[in-house]
């Protein structure tokens, strides 16, 4: 790869030339807590980041979770950097990355020079010290080559033009169809092995048009990524914006998948009506819940929605029976992958939601006692290519 360099100016305290480095992005990151200290009216503001975190040491010590938390082939991030056994696809970043660059009519130095401006920003987003082995050069190297590696891997499967997507067949030639099939899994699915979507906007701006680049992650997160889960989920409109950027791939990807349920939420209880349709908010009534037999047995049926959204759990009550519709869920070995780390990513510190995923497994596993409740939910067209161990895994 070539020699990559640049000069970066930062505030001195003693005066001279400087240069002041302020996202107007990392606010959106933080969530404030200002303290009023009484009569003097002093206002004391601590800022929790929003960070990259690492999996709950409780989770990733279950024995059931062994190797559901960490790449298979590729590392991006600093979390699993320089482990032998992903060198492999590590000493082909600098080949993704100059295919990346070489149709953007700007040189490498350029991409590294924007990344390494921001360098201390991007450290920012990961666990304190966790970077602390690599110099700022090496750190900016390594977001640079992680973050051409994703959004190439990317341009390979949805470039909006044919020559950027041949462009990469000597890469996949390279990767085999093995590990170029596993790399999407590694690069979404885990919460230690990511970088800030910042570093991905920052790169796509020097390369991209417009709203293209989103374009093309939506239809990679809409096709490849889903089609490893077998899920469905809703395309984002053209030119939508989010109103908080994304922090990582993951959260992403997750906000997605709860798409429709965010977006025709109409939270609440069951209201005792003979007739009725409420959205169930089975977080409140989570330990109530019995077997699907059981269930089925005492007049509640069961039968898939044709929502989207991994969690749109719907009650329907009549006089003399009720029916719950769930999304048709697939269970593969990377759903679990992709599940095991979304719960780890809700149960980390300062991310602000509501256990969405969480408390939608938790449901689900209240649900199947034994082989006959998966057998009932085959039945029902509700569980795909599972089994009991698998289910309650």
């Amino acid at each position: 790869m070539e020699e990559l360099s640049a000069k970066r100016t930062t505030n001195g305290v003693d005066g001279g030339s400087s240069i002041s480095i302020n996202s107007g992005r990392a606010d959106n990151d933080k969530l404030e807590v200002v303290t009023d200290a009484g009569e003097e009216t002093t206002a004391c503001k601590v800022h929790f980041q929003r960070r990259i975190e690492k999996v709950p040491l409780l989770l990733r010590n279950n024995e059931n979770n062994k190797g559901q938390y960490d790449p298979k082939v590729v590392s991006i991030g600093p979390y699993h950097h320089g482990r032998l056994e992903l060198q492999f696809v590590e000493n082909l970043k600098p080949m993704v990355a100059r295919v990346f660059v070489s149709d953007s009519g700007k040189s490498i130095d350029k991409f590294y020079n924007k990344i390494l401006w921001m360098v201390d920003e991007a450290r920012s987003f990961y666990v304190e010290g966790s970077t602390d082995a690599h110099s700022d050069e090496k750190f900016a190297e390594m977001m640079l080559l992680d973050g051409c590696f994703i959004l190439g891997m990317i341009e390979s499967i949805y470039g909006q033009k044919p020559s950027r997507i041949s462009k990469y067949d000597e890469v996949i030639t390279h990767l085999g169809m093995l590990v170029w099939y596993s790399i999407s899994a590694d690069m979404v699915f885990l919460l230690e092995n990511q970088i800030p979507f910042q570093v991905l906007e920052s790169l796509m701006s020097l390369k991209f048009e417009d709203d293209e680049a989103m374009r093309m992650i939506d239809e990679f997160l809409h096709s490849p990524v889903s089609a490893d889960l077998q899920f469905k989920i809703r395309k984002v409109v053209k030119n939508r914006k989010y109103e908080k950027p994304p922090l990582h791939l993951l959260e992403l990807f997750r906000t997605k998948l709860l798409l429709d349920h965010i977006c025709n939420s109409h939270r609440g209880t069951w209201k005792h009506k003979c007739r009725g349709k409420r959205i169930l908010n089975f977080k409140e009534y989570i330990q109530s819940y019995r077997s699907v037999t059981e269930l089925e047995a005492k007049g509640i049926h069961f039968s898939p929605s044709n929502s989207k959204s991994l969690n749109a759990v719907k009650f329907k009550s009549s006089c003399f029976y009720g029916r719950i519709e769930l999304r048709p869920f697939f269970v593969t070995t990377k759903t679990k992958i992709m599940l095991s780390n979304m719960i780890a990513y809700e149960l980390c510190p300062n991310n602000p939601n509501d256990l969405e995923v969480t408390s939608y497994i938790g449901f689900l596993k209240s649900l199947v006692d034994h082989a006959d409740d998966v057998k009932e939910l085959r039945m029902k067209h509700i569980l795909f290519n599972t089994h009991l161990a698998v289910i309650k895994k």
